[in-house]
């Protein structure tokens, strides 16, 4: 068995003290709240719901050290699904640190920024935002802001600042139009309907409404013939996506009295004279009308007067439709007219 021998050296105190200084130097330190570098450019969905992407911010003007890390979060309101992308990331050649970042969201996303930092010095650091963002890093999209928007991001320690451009897409989302004002209607016959849907489209787009008969002009003055219910359609598009609401118009029966023509107010003949009213009866709801006509001309409108008729006379006409009547008088006057006697009969004397 081989023995080996190992010679004792004598190291002064101080040289070891100096050596063990120089090796703890040699080890560096990092600091407990940096971030992780990281250039890739793809967005990591968190637990929750959250697009995450880690995007180094650009360093200091005098430090090359490249510490500073950023996370750009997109938080998307429920129940909406769509998360943001890191679309592109652009680093500073000299520093291998990134200057200039795009990110997507849709309309009526919420776009919510959250920046992790570190600082060399362990200088506190304070963050601002541009539009459209707000103090703290957030933007609440709506329908309508579809668009690219340029907002930068500066973490500043008071000496030195960190500034990062961002590009945000919004991606346009279409909505359907929105229909209001829309419920069912009762009129009456010779009302005058007037009808304007309130329609809005949250996209700000062009939209085109159409109405179906009888309301398809907005306006509509019924008749007596109106009387019915209908289906009323409302259609609005914005030429990609249309909305329809249907309600019921019932319009009411409004009966229309019967007319009478052909009797005069006056009538004026001689005993002896034959009455004949020619009497015209029309209903425009084309309901039947019973038509009754007082004594002595009675139903028929025909009275043959005699030599003992002269006198004043109210003749009553009356139109019934079942619903409503209508009456109209005659005043007739029937004058005396002398007539000679007549020998009826000679006969021999007893």
């Amino acid at each position: 068995m081989s023995v080996i021998q190992i010679k004792k050296i004598a190291i002064p105190l101080s040289l070891l003290v100096m050596i063990l200084f120089v090796a703890s130097c040699a080890v560096p330190q990092v600091p407990t709240n940096s971030t992780e570098l990281t250039n890739e450019s793809t967005a990591t969905p968190t637990n929750d719901n959250t697009t995450v992407a880690q995007i180094p911010i650009a360093n200091k003007t005098d430090q090359k050290s490249s510490n500073n890390t950023q996370n750009l979060s997109v938080e998307t309101p429920k129940p909406t699904t769509t998360s943001a992308v890191v679309t592109s990331i652009k680093t500073n050649n000299q520093s291998n640190s990134i200057s200039e970042a795009t990110v997507k969201v849709k309309e009526n996303d919420l776009l919510k920024l959250k920046v992790n930092y570190t600082d060399p010095d362990n200088d506190q650091v304070s963050l601002s935002f541009n539009k459209p963002l707000d103090k703290n890093g957030e933007w609440k999209t709506n329908f309508g802001d579809a668009g690219e928007y340029a907002s930068t991001i500066i973490a500043n320690d008071g000496k030195l600042s960190t500034t990062t451009k961002l590009k945000i897409i919004v991606e346009r989302v279409n909505q359907a139009p929105l229909i209001e004002g829309v419920d069912d209607m009762t009129v009456k016959e010779g009302d005058l309907i007037k009808f304007e849907p309130k329609i809005t489209d949250p996209n700000k787009d062009q939209v085109t409404v159409t109405i179906s008969d009888p309301l398809k002009k907005g306006t509509f003055k019924t008749d007596y013939t109106s009387a019915g219910d209908y289906k009323i359609k409302v259609t609005a598009t914005d030429g990609e996506l249309k909305t329809e609401k249907n309600f019921l118009l019932r319009i009411l029966d409004v009966n229309v009295k019967p007319t009478i023509e052909g009797a005069p107010e006056k009538l004026i003949i001689k005993e002896g004279d034959i009455v004949n009213l020619k009497l015209s009866v029309s209903d425009l709801d084309n309901d039947k009308v019973k038509i009754t006509i007082s004594d002595p001309v009675g139903d028929d409108g025909i009275w043959e007067t005699k030599f003992t008729d002269h006198g004043q006379y109210t003749i009553t006409i009356v139109a019934d439709d079942g619903k409503d009547k209508v009456t109209k008088k005659i005043d007739l006057t029937v004058q005396d007219q002398n007539a000679a006697p007549e020998i009826t009969a000679v006969n021999l004397a007893k």
